[in-house]
């Protein structure tokens, strides 16, 4: 049986009193991420995102490997990095891509 593909959101910003890296998703209840660096973030999100998966949406750890979660960097000073697998009980895919309507004029 081929499972259809699932895909999360994640919005990341900076904020401006701490310069801490805050990752928020509509899609992923309970959701909050806070870190110093891009790396850290992802690292978290790697960490986070499937327990919240499982436990807040009731997926499946057998359809984990189906999701793919998005993260949008809002501050156009942060440049991308290229797409990183996951573990295999992971979400597998991740999107890392900066908002271009965030950058400025």
């Amino acid at each position: 049986m081929i499972l259809a593909e699932k895909r999360f959101q994640i919005s990341v910003m900076t904020c401006a009193e701490s310069g801490v890296l805050v990752g928020t998703s509509t899609d992923i209840p309970g959701l909050t991420l806070e870190a110093d660096s891009r790396k850290q973030l992802l690292a978290a999100v790697s960490d986070v995102v499937p327990q919240l998966l499982a436990h807040n949406l009731k997926l499946p750890e057998d359809q984990l490997a189906e999701c793919v979660v998005e993260v949008t960097f809002t501050d156009p000073s942060v440049e991308p990095m290229s797409d990183s697998a996951m573990a295999p009980s992971c979400p597998r895919i991740l999107v890392e891509h900066v908002d271009p309507a965030a950058a400025p004029s």
